[in-house]
């Protein structure tokens, strides 16, 4: 593992942890935002959530979405009590129990969307109002499935994503093309970014690397964007996308 140079590219403020743990098991690690989060301006008033409390479930996609709405309405906690809350995974729910709620559903495995609607279709949700708590833009896959079970769906967009700007002098010290060995990415949309943040040589070269995703979805998308060694992980977690870096570095075959 020493002098294998991981490419990270999770926005800045949730990318420490990560490189920690790369560190810790002997990598370097770059880091490379090629996604920023933005809050959406949001009701700062009681009204505003007690509308929130007439449905039956809030459903948390991200740790993001909890960040920029449970942690920062007012009265959350009192006024939001009786919704039974559904989160699409361990870091999800543990940011949602950081501010002092239950947690009812959680996937066993998988920890995608997927995964969440098969948690939420054993809850009996028909009839059931369900509002959907994401980032701006994000997949129509989970409410359209949890309407085809007679639930009535809402989103709720408390944050959005964009490509953060990055001079071209950055882009030269970090010198991805001759120094990183793997790439990890979370996200289609970081894929893109990535791919539209370099120049052409680049892309031609990182597409030979390793790649570290967190989804058959992300892998999917990589392979039709032209890349040929991808290793997926067991978990979005970043302990797992560690394991998933170590098999490469060990000379464990990716594809």
């Amino acid at each position: 593992m020493m002098n294998v140079c991981v490419l990270v590219t999770r926005p800045k403020n949730q990318a420490e942890v990560l490189c920690r743990l790369l560190e810790q098991a002997g990598c370097l690690s770059r880091r490379l935002p090629v996604i920023e989060i933005e809050a959406l301006q949001q009701p700062k008033n009681t009204f505003f959530l007690e509308k929130v409390a007439g449905y039956d479930w809030l459903v948390f996609v991200s740790v993001n979405a909890v960040k920029f709405s449970l942690a920062v309405w007012p009265q959350a906690q009192q006024i939001l009590c009786k919704q039974n809350i559904a989160a699409v995974g361990l870091a999800t729910a543990q940011a949602i129990e950081a501010v002092g709620m239950d947690v009812d559903v959680i996937p066993e495995s998988g920890f995608n969307s997927e995964a969440l609607l098969v948690a939420l279709s054993e809850q009996q949700v028909s009839g059931q109002k369900i509002l959907i708590v994401r980032g701006q833009g994000g997949r129509e896959w989970l409410a359209e499935h949890l309407r085809s079970l007679g639930a009535e769906v809402d989103y709720y967009e408390v944050y959005r994503r964009i490509k953060p700007p990055i001079s071209h002098q950055v882009m030269i010290g970090l010198d991805i093309k001759n120094t990183v060995d793997i790439v990890t990415i979370t996200s289609n949309e970081a894929l893109e970014n990535l791919l539209d943040m370099v120049d052409d040589d680049v892309q031609k070269v990182l597409k030979l690397k390793p790649l570290v995703v967190i989804s058959e979805r992300i892998r999917k998308k990589a392979l039709g964007l032209g890349f040929q060694k991808i290793v997926v992980t067991q978990t979005p977690a970043n302990k797992d996308i560690v394991t998933a870096v170590k098999s490469i570095s060990n000379g464990e075959r990716c594809g």
